[in-house]
């Protein structure tokens, strides 16, 4: 993301595996994969604007509500700083509804969401956060004084 008052340029990245918890039937064999099992994972996130990385492990799971296009996603996020040998955590809920079609060529997705970011203190930060997405573009917000164009690769 770059920032147009200081001129610099900040980037992550994660480098992690997932794992899916997958369900038996009765005879043993393993289901097929379904957008709401629940998904563990583990890996590693740098961020150039702090310089540092976190060794983290993941564990989300995705509820349809009502229609196919409507999904709660909730997810929990546990990091370590091997730097600074402190943990760190974050949770989120989010609601999001795919509006198939809403020109002929484009699909837009709606999102409201909120987190809680809770450091090696023990303090929590809450914050509510919206997005409109086409493709590769989105228009995010956090419903207070900020908000960005964001173009993903």
């Amino acid at each position: 993301m770059q920032s147009i008052a200081a001129g610099s340029v900040s980037y992550q990245g994660f480098l992690g595996k997932f794992f899916l918890a997958k369900p038996r039937s009765s005879t043993g064999y393993a289901l097929a994969a379904d957008k709401r099992q629940l998904r563990l994972g583990a890996g590693v996130h740098y961020d150039s604007s702090t310089e540092k990385y976190q060794i983290g492990v993941t564990a989300r799971k995705n509820f349809q509500l009502g229609s196919s296009d409507t999904w709660l996603k909730v997810s929990q996020d546990a990091l370590y700083d091997p730097k600074t040998q402190k943990p760190s955590g974050v949770s989120t809920a989010e609601v999001s509804k795919s509006v198939f079609n809403f020109t002929d060529t484009q699909d837009v997705r709606l999102l409201v969401g909120c987190n809680a970011f809770i450091n090696h203190r023990g303090d929590i930060m809450k914050g509510l956060y919206g997005q409109i997405r086409e493709n590769n573009w989105s228009l995010n917000t956090t419903f207070k004084n900020d908000w960005n164009i964001r173009y993903d690769l």
